[in-house]
């Protein structure tokens, strides 16, 4: 099992976490997920250490060095070749991971993904929100949404309709986005 963790005391609190448990299968990588191995980036906030992101549209965020990798190389590096479960919220930077991670999801046909869905957060990136969604539709994925008030899966025909519905929703720390469960 791997774990990525970009905020370097998010990252020193997993390792000890860990470590504090014992969980010798986990290995984590104190990066970013994203499309390419490359240096980037990383904006902090002081308010909410799990709203680090890799743009900052605001001007006002501290910002430390971080090196993004794709999860294709991390895992063939590490020789990791089967991949049952990916579960990723990374504050609009899913476009770019999906993207370095297609050879993982192509090659792992019974694969499960959680996927935090931010068409604003994604959109920031530099990616098109509809095109992440079309393109894991052509892969073969199927999408539920995840209502936590309901605790249950709802199915979702209309991808536009969902692009839609959460289209320029902005963070504000307290709303609670859609999360997609994927699964081909």
């Amino acid at each position: 099992m791997i774990s990525i963790e970009p905020h370097p005391e998010s990252f020193r609190l997993l390792q000890t976490t860990v470590e504090a448990n014992a969980l010798t299968q986990v290995r984590g990588f104190n990066v970013a997920a994203g499309d390419s191995r490359k240096m980037v980036d990383l904006f902090l906030t002081d308010e909410n250490k799990a709203d680090s992101r890799v743009y900052d549209e605001s001007g006002q965020r501290r910002k430390v060095p971080t090196e993004m990798v794709d999860l294709d190389s991390l895992l063939t590096a590490n020789g990791i070749d089967r991949v049952h479960l990916i579960k990723m919220d990374i504050q609009g930077a899913e476009g770019l991971a999906l993207r370095g991670m297609a050879k993982t999801l192509t090659g792992n046909p019974d694969i499960v993904l959680f996927m935090e869905f931010w068409p604003w957060g994604i959109e920031q990136t530099g990616e098109s929100a509809a095109a992440c969604l079309r393109e894991l539709l052509l892969g073969g994925f199927k999408f539920k949404e995840i209502d936590e008030g309901e605790r249950c899966l709802v199915g979702v025909d209309d991808v536009e309709e969902l692009i839609a519905r959460h289209n320029k929703l902005q963070y504000t720390g307290a709303d609670s986005r859609t999360t997609l469960l994927m699964r081909a």
